[in-house]
């Protein structure tokens, strides 16, 4: 029963990209581990952003920890995380978190090579977590999850944009034995981006909605042995009711013991790079290959991502740190 239930999740795990839309910055993934995986970490999430991947697990943290990350990446963007993770015994445990993404200082020119503007824009999201074990199989969470944007853009009539949202996320997490674990999750569950334009004018700020569609996520994680996991998730989404939308993600992580205190991690992982819909194919390959590597001590942990980029455009550098208090 257990392997056909297992044949069952692999073989819905089969599909095509997640097209972006409003608020895809804050899909971006939290930590170097979860990006060297792939973002495949549903059912495995990082121990220092758990929340991030799925809040379900945050159960499992019985120690305060304290998370925080750096992105340096090309065309002048950069992303800035930090997490901290409060456990209350026995079955429980809260988070709150920061997220913000964004890019500074950059020029617009006409044809003739003129300054036209300076453009910067910044994302960021705060959020509340919540996860709690309901028994030896099956754990809840949840996300509350508020997120500000902010275009700014300056001309001789200096023009701004400003919008929020409310969104939450659910998920669950089943163990169905100690080396094979399913998740779900429904992401960004919102009434929409609320969006004021000034246009620097005698005219009154405009405003509109702009929607930001929900993400349904499942996951599965496999530990062939004590010093691997393979993880496999895929995405979907309905922007509308005749499109569906999804990303395959995977990843693979194998630990090495140093001493009796550390641990490294070598990973690979791999995502779709451009979207299909559900009824499009293509000959060419379609997924971005991540490396990363990552130490673990005993109160402390650090990983590295490096990131190829999705179109060519540079080489980015991922650092998280985690520490156990």
């Amino acid at each position: 029963m257990n392997f056909l239930l297992l044949l069952l999740v692999l073989g819905c795990l089969q599909a095509d990209y997640l097209g972006g839309f409003a608020a895809s910055s804050i899909r971006y993934d939290s930590d170097a581990r979860t990006q060297s995986l792939g973002g495949a970490t549903l059912a495995s999430p990082s121990p220092g952003f758990v929340q991030f991947s799925n809040p379900a697990y945050l159960h499992y943290s019985s120690k305060i920890v304290v998370g925080l990350s750096y992105f340096d990446l090309p065309l002048d963007r950069s992303i800035q995380v930090s997490n901290f993770i409060y456990p209350l015994p026995p079955k429980a445990s809260i988070g709150i978190s920061l997220f913000r993404a964004g890019t500074d200082n950059i020029l617009g020119r006409d044809n003739q090579n003129n300054i036209t503007s300076n453009f910067s824009s910044s994302d960021l999201m705060g959020m509340i977590s919540f996860g709690v074990n309901f028994n030896k199989k099956i754990s809840l969470g949840i996300n509350i999850k508020t997120m500000i944007s902010y275009i700014d853009i300056e001309t001789i009539e200096a023009e701004n944009y400003f919008g929020n949202a409310l969104l939450v996320d659910v998920a669950a997490n089943y163990m169905l034995n100690k080396k094979i674990f399913f998740a779900f999750r429904k992401n960004n569950i919102s009434q929409g981006l609320n969006w004021k334009l000034n246009f620097g004018d005698a005219r009154d700020p405009r405003s509109y909605n702009e929607i930001v569609h929900s993400i349904n996520s499942i996951g599965v994680s496999i530990k062939p042995s004590d010093y691997s996991v393979i993880l496999f998730q895929q995405d979907f989404s309905n922007p509308t009711s005749s499109i569906l939308l999804s990303r395959f993600k995977m990843g693979a992580e194998f630990l090495h013991k140093i001493n009796s205190s550390s641990i490294a991690a070598y990973r690979i992982g791999f995502k779709q790079k451009y979207g299909l819909q559900s009824n499009q194919s293509t000959d060419n390959i379609n997924f971005n290959i991540y490396f990363g590597l990552g130490i673990e001590h005993l109160t402390y942990i650090i990983d590295y991502s490096l990131n190829f980029g999705n179109q060519n455009e540079g080489f980015g550098h991922l650092i998280s740190c985690t520490k156990k208090l």
